[in-house]
């Protein structure tokens, strides 16, 4: 009985140190978050939009991924919102913009005017990515993705 036991608890052990293996460094949704994609240049650019609660959460993220790998992760705690022209001068255009930086890298993304039109249950927006990873040799402007809560 003792044997069966000892076996039992091998085979649990084994699980949970399995399972803390794979879950290691990947991000995994729940059901506050959002995804967006986007393609530019033959490349498939995602954004994983982690979220933890209804209310911000000192741990919420957006993970940027490049044809599938993560390259870069970004706390929504470290972004400021702004209002960028692109316009010229006499014929200004602005747009919402939120930008982030860290050791790592610098993101950007601007939301262009968004219609009910467009997505009318309201759970479609978009936005257009700036990237700059230097230690990875990844700069990336105006990649236009398509984001879903």
């Amino acid at each position: 009985m003792k044997l069966n036991a000892k076996v039992l608890n091998f085979g649990t052990l084994s699980t949970l140190v399995l399972t803390a293996l794979l879950a290691g460094g990947q991000a995994h949704a729940t059901p506050g978050d959002g995804y967006c994609e986007g393609e530019k240049d033959g490349k498939k650019y995602s954004i994983l939009i982690g979220r933890h609660a209804v209310e911000g959460h000192p741990d919420d993220y957006e993970e940027v991924s490049i044809d599938g790998q993560p390259v870069i992760r970004f706390l929504e705690s470290s972004f400021d919102y702004a209002m960028k022209n692109f316009g010229v001068e006499g014929k200004e255009f602005y747009l919402n913009t939120r930008i982030a930086a860290n050791p790592e890298g610098e993101i950007e993304f601007v939301y262009p005017e968004q219609s009910l039109e467009q997505d009318p249950d309201g759970e479609t927006w978009y936005l257009n990515l700036y990237l700059k990873v230097p230690g990875k040799s990844i700069a990336v402007e105006g990649v236009e993705m398509t984001c879903r809560n």
